[in-house]
């Protein structure tokens, strides 16, 4: 299921997801239409310019930034087992991908 405006729609055109070592099915990932995608960046343009790029202040929108990086923070052991899982990287190699992620915000 994927949620555009609000609205749930169903959508039977999925990606697989697999482990690479096993083959087993992780999750099945919905795939968006084109036109669904056009909407997604549609509705994001629209919350920058109406909302969070003009009329949120820059401290609270760094502030929002901080608390984002501190709840990655807070899952980087769920996350580095998920890419793990998901891309056959050793640990090492995937607990640098979401201290990267980190640094990037």
């Amino acid at each position: 299921t994927i949620t555009t405006s609000g609205v749930e729609i169903d959508n039977d055109n999925c990606l697989v997801d697999c482990n690479p070592a096993t083959g087993e099915v992780i999750d099945r990932i919905p795939c968006a239409t084109p036109e669904m995608v056009k909407e997604a960046v549609s509705t994001a343009q629209d919350a920058f310019s109406q909302t969070w790029g003009y009329k949120t202040p820059l401290a609270e929108r760094i502030e929002l930034l901080k608390e984002s990086c501190s709840a990655l923070e807070n899952i980087d052991l769920e996350l580095t087992a998920l890419i793990t899982e998901e891309m056959g990287k050793p640990l090492s190699e995937a607990k640098c991908e979401t201290e990267e992620a980190v640094d990037y915000i």
